[in-house]
């Protein structure tokens, strides 16, 4: 009995003392995010410069843009962006090397309808949802394009979009 009584003190002393080593007593500013793994966040500041030097992408801000802001997010495949104000709506603008047309908008909208895909010399495809954000799709010279809205899109807001974009953009061969 003395020996499964000082087993039970051991075993308990050992477990109070390894839960001590945690936090040490009166630190109040250790928190659980010291414990955790940081992942690296795919999305890095940017220039138009350094996207067209790194990936060949030519992103131009459309006339009457304002608050342009470029950046790279370096997931598979790598996603330029260029986020701006235009007429009072923020846009985000994207292009992605693919094999096809690809959804890189980042929008994750319960879409009104399916897209409408207009076709003249080009096709692209546009999407709205209830809560108001919208997308405009296509996809040329071996890349996936997007320019998106969260608030107040409409068919021709992104039609608009699409127009000026669509003439400011390229890939280098």
């Amino acid at each position: 009995m003395k020996e499964k009584t000082a087993a039970l003190v051991l075993g308990l002393a050992l477990i109070f003392g390894l839960a001590g080593c945690g936090v040490p007593a009166g630190d109040k500013t250790a928190s659980a995010e010291e414990g955790t793994v940081g992942l690296a966040n795919p999305v890095q500041d940017s220039t138009k410069e350094e996207i067209r030097q790194l990936d060949g992408v030519v992103m131009e801000e459309p006339e009457g843009a304002s608050d342009v802001r470029y950046s790279r997010i370096t997931t598979e495949p790598v996603i330029d962006q260029m986020q701006f104000t235009y007429d009072g709506d923020d846009c985000c603008y994207r292009i992605a090397k693919t094999d096809e047309l690809q959804d890189i908008s980042g929008m994750y909208y319960e879409w009104e309808s399916e897209p409408v895909m207009i076709t003249s010399d080009f096709g692209y495809e546009i999407r709205t949802s209830i809560e108001g954000a919208g997308v405009c799709q296509w996809y040329a010279d071996g890349h996936s394009y997007s320019v998106s809205v969260t608030e107040n899109a409409t068919k021709e807001k992104l039609e608009t979009l699409f127009m000026l974009l669509y003439g400011n953009a390229g890939v280098l061969v």
